[in-house]
Parts: C-alpha cells; structure tokens; sequence
C-alpha cells in the first residue's frame, strides 16, 4: 500500500467523433491507482460505447461536465468537493487552469509535442524521443515514451508468440475509432492486390457483427470495434494501423506494424516510429499519398519474417508498458509535498584528482556508506587508487568533489549507460552528516554534469526501499519512480534537467 491515499481526478473528452486516445490514456492510469490503492474519478464528455464500457471495466467513476461551465472552475469545485490530491488534464483544447485551481491540488498534464501545452506542477509528453526536445517553457516536464500510460489488457499479452501454424499470415486493419477519413477500403485493397494468401481481420466502425468477404487474395473479416482490441493485436503476423496513440500498444505488445498517417497531428509520432526502425510506414493513403511507395513497403513486410520480426523486437525495446506505473509513482511522490530549492549557495563540484584518493577512500569505506551500497565490502587502498586511476582516464563517467569554499562536503559520480542516461552515486563526508547538506550537494553535482554533458537529458538514481533518507531526498528535489525494486531492493529513480 502507499504511504497515504491520493485521490485524482483525471480530465478528458473523448468518443468516436472527438478522439477516444486521451479518454483510454485516462482510463490506463484509473487502472493503475485503482491497483496501488489510490482513487480515482474521470471527468469530462465520454461518448461510444467501447469507452464507456472500459469506464465500466475499470471500477472508475465518472462526472460529466456541462458544456455551459468553463473547465477549469468546474474542475476547482470538484476537487475542493472530492479532497483531491491531484487533477490531471489530457486536453488539448481547455486552455490554462493553473489560476482557477490555485493554491490547491497538485496540477498535472499530458501534452503531444506541440498540441496541449499548459502551465502546470508537472506536465507528461509520452511522445517517442521526446526526452530530446526542449521542454516546454511553461514549466517542469517528463518527456519521452516511458511515461506513456498503457492499458493493463495491452501490457499483460506483451510478447504474446505468434501462431505461426496456419498456411495465411494473420494480418489485423484497425484504422482508428471512427475511420474519419474512409482509409479501410483502400488498405484492404491493397493488401488483396499485395497477391500474398492473408487472412485479414479489419475492425469496421460500421459493421454489427462480423461479415466475411474475398479481396483479392486476401480473405477479408469485417468486425466491429472491440473493447478488448489487445486480443485481437497480439499474436499477429501484421498489423496496419493509424499513427494514434494506439501504435505505443502495438510497440509495447511486440507486434510487426505497418502505420498509415491519418492527420497531421500523428506527424511526429509516426516519423520517430519510422526513424526508429519499429514499424513500416506507409504513407498517407489518402488521394495524394504515394501509393506506390505504401504497396512496395507493405510487399516488403509481407515477404520478410525476419524484417518483421526485428521490427518488432525494437519496438518492444522502446515501451516497456510501465508509463501508467511511473505517472502514478511520480503523484505518489510529488503531491502534497513542497520542492526543497535546487540551488544551495556557495557550493561547487569540482573534478577529482589522484590527490583525493585517500579522502575518497575514507568516505568510501564508512559504514554507513557501505551499508547504503550495492557493494557493502570494504575497499583496500590499492584497489581504490587502480580504480580512481581508471576512473579519472573514463569519458563515461565524472567523478566530482563538492565544496563549500575550503571545506570538502561530498563526492557525486555520474556513469553513462548504453543508452546515453546517467546514473548517479552520492556521499555526504561523514562529518558533515546531520546538517542538511544532501540536497545541495546533488544539486552542485547535477550542474556540474549538465556543464560538461549539455546533452545530458535523463538522471538515473538507484536507492534502496529500506533507505528512507535518500528517498526522502530524491522525492523532495524532483525525482521520480522509473523502475520498481530489483531483486536486491534496490528502485530506480529519474530526473529530467528542465534545461535539457
């Protein structure tokens, strides 16, 4: 159980006619409260009936707006009635709420590059490498595809095998809630003339119960929407989707996509998905689209299981389905807590030099180090200097010293990972313990390393559940969860610079 309940209410519209995403986005992480103890109301416009069937699968409640009442008074007065911890926005088209909910709950929001963007306590863009744009200049931000909240249903049948028996590949058409651009004809007419045997199952927003038909050489089932569309994703062979909020699902389950641009507002999505080598992109199929190009890549994907398979081994790669776990585990950590200053006068990080070997070696070994460490043996003096030796020659890796005029107060190590994030390691002189040094000893080393790695755009940290200071520490200076306790105990923490 956490520490205390939080109560959140989570803002959005969706159905068939306004875009179901941000609901769906909601629901994943009502889910993800409901499952950590946590309570949770949706509030907004939910239209059609697969959203309100996953309303109703969720255990959520739900509080319609009037279309009369401005959002955000409206969502003051609920939270003010609820006692809510924390009211999350995933909108475009509200505006700013920061004034209306004013010295109350913690203000979040879930914003796609440049559609969505608010002043908030901490906002969310789940948009793939989005951890390498600049944040918004509207305030603290966690970016990137990790923090993309996905269903339970999905992330439970992630790597599903495909069934790989059958004589036809299975191919899967799902080109959005509604279709709003009429593509299905023209895909399914592609894949008949693609003159590979498939056996073709396309979600049709209009159809009332599955018809079967002959397109070419594919044979053709038409079904309706279904609220459970992760069992009919997993396991296929193909998937030719729209380039919405549903192709992270797809990554995540493992599953070979070939991805159609519906509008523009999938643009970026879908050419980072491309540029990452997860998916076939086919273009926009619409009466300009290329679709020459669009039947020569989707021959290519039909022909190469290997292609296929590779594809979907990256994109697996790329969403790992714990972004529900990380959104909630970062309210668990921020709300209702005030931010200790990332500034601390007069301390500086200095790079380490062989001549600290032996006060690095002092700090190192003091038991209350050790016993806060991975590694809790003692290091003999030979060892040390070999190491700090190596240490020093490393492009991975900044070894600091933080001071405060004369006196050395710390030492803060940063390492490098192979995918270019940065983990640190921090150590208060036991002398100095006890005087609330910690917090200002991490921010000197976070500035230094942004100083000498200006790309540096991700801060890991590894603390240990039992270690109750540190966490204190990491939570009160803007770190949050990333990774659940390993088998050791120890969690992974994650902080992105607002100067990345």
């Amino acid at each position: 159980m956490p520490e205390r309940r939080l109560e959140v209410l989570l803002h959005a519209d969706g159905g068939p006619s306004i875009g179901a995403g941000h609901v769906v986005r909601c629901l994943a992480l009502a889910e993800e409260l409901h499952a950590r103890g946590h309570g949770a109301t949706l509030v907004g416009h939910v239209e059609g009936a697969l959203l309100r069937e996953g309303l109703r699968a969720t255990g959520t409640q739900h509080v319609p707006l009037s279309r009369d009442e401005p959002p955000g008074p409206a969502l003051a007065r609920l939270a003010e009635e609820r006692g809510a911890d924390v009211v999350h926005v995933d909108r475009y088209d509200v505006g700013e709420l920061v004034e209306a909910l004013e010295g109350g709950p913690l203000l979040t929001t879930t914003y796609d590059g440049p559609h969505g963007v608010r002043a908030a306590h901490l906002s969310f863009d789940p948009t793939l490498g989005a951890e390498h744009d600049p944040p918004p200049h509207k305030g603290p931000a966690l970016r990137g595809v990790r923090f993309a909240p996905l269903r339970r249903g999905v992330t439970a049948r992630r790597g599903e095998p495909r069934d790989a028996t059958g004589d036809r590949l299975r191919v899967l058409v799902v080109m959005g809630g509604t279709d709003a651009r009429g593509l299905l004809p023209r895909v399914l007419e592609l894949l008949g003339a693609s003159g590979h045997p498939l056996d073709v199952v396309a979600v049709d927003p209009t159809a009332t119960g599955p018809v079967v038909t002959d397109h070419g050489s594919a044979r053709v089932t038409r079904v309706p929407p279904d609220p459970d569309i992760a069992a009919l994703l997993a396991g296929r062979d193909l998937v030719v989707s729209a380039a919405g909020t549903s192709v992270l699902e797809l990554l995540c389950l493992g599953v070979p996509a070939a991805l159609v641009q519906v509008v523009e507002n999938q643009r970026t999505g879908y050419d980072r998905v491309l540029s990452a080598g997860a998916a076939f992109g086919l273009g926009d199929l619409g009466d300009t689209g290329d679709l020459a190009a669009a039947r020569a890549v989707l021959a290519e994907a039909l022909t190469d299981e290997g292609l296929r398979d590779a594809v979907a081994a990256r994109g697996r790669r790329l969403v790992d389905g714990l972004g529900a776990w990380r959104v909630v585990g970062a309210w668990e950590h921020l709300a209702g807590r005030a931010q200790r200053p990332a500034t601390e006068d007069g301390l500086e990080a200095r790079d380490a030099t062989l001549d600290d070997a032996a006060t690095l070696l002092g700090w190192r070994n003091d038991p209350s180090t050790r016993s806060a460490s991975r590694s809790t043996a003692e290091v003999g003096a030979e060892e040390h200097r070999r190491w700090l030796e190596a240490s020093l020659g490393r492009d991975d890796r900044h070894l600091l010293v933080v001071r405060d005029g004369a006196a050395e107060l710390g030492t803060v190590r940063w390492d490098r990972d192979e995918a270019g994030e940065w983990e640190v390691s921090i150590t208060v002189a036991p002398e100095h313990r006890g005087r609330g040094l910690a917090a200002g000893v991490l921010a000197a080393g976070e500035r230094a390393l942004l100083e000498r790695e200006p790309g540096a755009v991700t801060l890991l940290a590894a603390v240990h559940v039992d270690n109750a200071a540190s966490r204190r520490l990491f939570a009160a200076t803007g770190w949050t969860p990333d990774l659940p306790a390993d088998d050791d105990g120890f969690v992974r923490l994650l902080k992105q610079p607002r100067t990345a």
